[in-house]
């Protein structure tokens, strides 16, 4: 598959300079993925002696993807996610064993509970004990996000839009108390880093790095997804005459970091450049999410980047009533299954609970199907089924989109209430999921529920989409 050309405003931002900081937020399906791979094809040529370049994205997934949708495109482009290039980085610096060395997130957990009941009996009374150690675990882990390094800069840190529940005053002392004690536990099994604060440890270890730096230039995608220490790190990646061009969305930002640019290391004096254009979307799929992106869980997302009207028509969203859970599984796979002749379509879930299922009913339904996953080796763009949640899906696109199970039982998940400690931070983080998923479809999107709707489709006016009973 080859790219398609950039125009306009993209073109522009292809050839911008290839020294300092880019920032460019653009609405779903408005070109950014395509337009990170171009520049950083444009920044590594060889020709112009440009240096190494790094493209980088959260998701292993779309790394993937990245890596594969153009192989021509990306010749001569590192395409990494953060994390691998995190280990690679910090394993060249000896500074993590060749096995092991990052706590998987269930000891992460664990370790977090062991740290919450050992400081629970030095406090007895106090009520912030009282929150579950998926709260406490989600509050650490927005200590690690920020990069805050010490119990004094947790103590004045602006409250910002994050996870966990409100820590104010004495509280916050007990917080880091927990903090530290995890530490010290995960320490003695061993263990150096956790997959949220391993990004620190880069930074950490760049500040002390006068070496040569390996890329002249990163290119970072779905930038959107990545905590404010992970960009301070990969703005340290680069020398001073090198560059950083950021691609993001923030109406897709679901891993709770609210982003600003100084925080983020990154120093924008052209402004921020903004992609309203949106051509992945038909007219009735793009009105669908932005009525999505218009209800109350998006109120103050920092930004965000409203879409320009697209140009293609097409058919409504529908929405599909089933009578029960088996009933909404038989109707989705016929549908993909359909479908999946002649057109690329996903099936994007909530998490994985059901994805087994949907994979082994679709086998042997005469189409091909696909796990999207981490360990996903190739992309392919042809007709068939993917499977897979909807974090696995950013970045991605195919021409029908298929969300099963968007009731209210299932969305918000009842985890993520019980981590976040916050019913309306659930419904936030929710609805920019979905939004997430419903923009992956190109001309067909059906969502399909049991029981009751959740909350966050209630509010959409009807007029946006079709309704029918199974």
């Amino acid at each position: 598959m080859s790219l398609p050309q950039p125009i306009g405003r993209q073109r522009e931002v292809l050839y911008y300079p290839d020294q300092g900081h880019t920032v460019v937020l653009g609405t779903a399906g408005s070109g950014k993925t395509t337009l990170a791979i171009l520049r950083a094809r444009y920044l590594s040529t060889d020709a112009l002696n440009r240096g190494r370049t790094m493209l980088v994205t959260f998701n292993r997934m779309l790394a993937t993807y990245l890596r594969t949708v153009d192989r021509e495109a990306v010749r001569g482009v590192e395409v990494r996610n953060y994390h691998d290039f995190a280990r690679g980085f910090l394993g060249a610096r000896a500074r993590l064993p060749p096995s092991g060395g990052i706590a998987r997130p269930d000891l992460r957990l664990r370790l977090i509970g062991q740290a919450l009941e050992i400081t629970r009996t030095r406090y007895p009374n106090a009520r912030i004990f009282q929150h579950s150690p998926e709260a406490h675990a989600e509050e650490l882990a927005w200590i690690q996000r920020m990069g805050i390094a010490s119990a004094g800069a947790y103590a004045g840190a602006e409250r910002i839009h994050r996870g966990g529940f409100r820590v104010a005053g004495r509280d916050r002392g007990y917080i880091w108390e927990i903090y530290e004690e995890y530490l010290r536990l995960r320490e003695r099994w061993g263990v150096l880093y956790d997959w949220e604060d391993i990004a620190a440890a880069v930074l950490e270890a760049f500040s002390r790095d006068n070496t040569p730096r390996r890329y002249r230039h990163i290119v970072i995608d779905e930038g959107q997804d990545f905590s404010p220490v992970m960009l301070r790190s990969l703005a340290a990646a680069v020398p001073r005459e090198g560059s950083v061009t950021f691609f993001g969305d923030m109406a897709q930002q679901i891993y709770g970091s609210r982003i600003s640019w100084r925080d983020a290391g990154l120093h924008v004096p052209r402004g921020v450049v903004e992609f309203r254009e949106n051509y992945r979307n038909t007219k009735q799929i793009a009105d669908f999410a932005l009525a999505l992106a218009s209800g109350p869980y998006f109120t103050g997302v920092p930004d965000m980047v409203a879409p320009s009207a697209p140009r293609a028509a097409g058919i409504p969203p529908t929405l599909v009533r089933c009578s029960n859970q088996a009933a909404e599984i038989r109707f989705v796979v016929s549908q993909a299954a359909a479908l999946g002749r002649t057109r690329s379509v996903g099936i994007l879930l909530r998490d994985r609970s059901r994805e087994k299922v949907y994979l082994e009913r679709l086998a042997g339904q005469g189409v091909k199907v696909q796990r999207l996953h981490r360990n996903t080796l190739s992309w392919h763009n042809a007709p068939g089924v993917w499977v897979g949640t909807y974090y696995s899906g950013k970045g991605l696109e195919f021409d029908a989109v298929l969300l099963p199970h968007v009731e209210a039982s299932t969305i918000p998940d009842p985890e993520r209430v019980v981590a976040l400690g916050d019913e309306r931070l659930a419904f936030a983080e929710e609805a920019r999921l979905l939004y997430v998923a419903i923009t992956r479809a190109r001309a067909s999107l059906v969502l399909t529920y049991h029981g009751e709707l959740t909350p966050l489709l209630r509010e959409i006016d009807p007029a946006l989409y079709r309704h029918e009973v199974v």
